[in-house]
């Protein structure tokens, strides 16, 4: 099997069990969440270090400072809310953030949020590859493995393109992470130095 030992096939029985349990744990949890997310929202709401903490990510990111462009980047970096990060930070650029420091944080934080994107599709990789076939799996890391590096790079060099989905999806494929974050990090360098470039030369 080389790279597709984490590739098995699933009887429709268990695919129907897979799918039951995790129904199951979704209503219970969902109900956990209606009752107590009241008790829960008001003790979060009291609380003098969340809403210290809340406030200031806040402000950082409404005053889009080069620490708000770091939470910007944590935040919309992610496959869940993907953000236009390329016109926060030119947004951030006219306001008079500092351009090394804009670059290097909002940088950073993207990094730190696709290793968790990355993390979290190859925890759910077993339960997700329940419902695909195969072939459809092997076809995809062939595919994968043939135009990944150029994939991946593209991707996170166009503004715009949902590479934070891409590094999620990888992860279920256990695309060899080390050549993927180099990709994606050198994409994102060059988006964003190519964006203070413009920046620079019109101000």
């Amino acid at each position: 099997m080389g790279d597709y030992y984490f590739v098995y096939e699933t009887s429709n029985i268990k695919k129907i069990k897979v799918f039951a349990i995790t129904l199951s744990v979704l209503i219970v949890v969902a109900f956990f969440a209606v009752t107590f997310q009241a008790k829960l929202y008001l003790a979060f709401q009291d609380s003098f270090i969340v809403n210290s903490i809340e406030n200031l990510i806040e402000e950082e990111i409404t005053e889009l400072t080069p620490m708000g462009l770091f939470y910007a980047g944590v935040l919309g970096g992610s496959f869940i809310i993907p953000s236009p990060l390329e016109i926060l930070f030119y947004l951030a650029l006219s306001r008079g953030s500092d351009v090394l420091m804009s670059f290097l944080l909002l940088n950073l934080g993207l990094l730190l949020i696709q290793i968790v994107n990355y993390w979290l599709g190859a925890k759910f990789s077993p339960f997700i590859l329940n419902f695909l076939s195969p072939k459809k799996v092997y076809k995809i890391r062939r595919l994968t493995n043939k135009y990944g590096a150029f994939l991946v790079f593209f991707v996170s060099l166009i503004p715009s393109l949902p590479y934070e989905v891409l590094t999620f999806a990888l992860g279920i494929a256990k695309y060899n992470y080390y050549r993927l974050f180099i990709l994606v990090t050198l994409g994102s360098l060059i988006k964003y130095a190519i964006i203070a470039g413009i920046f620079i030369l019109l101000h």
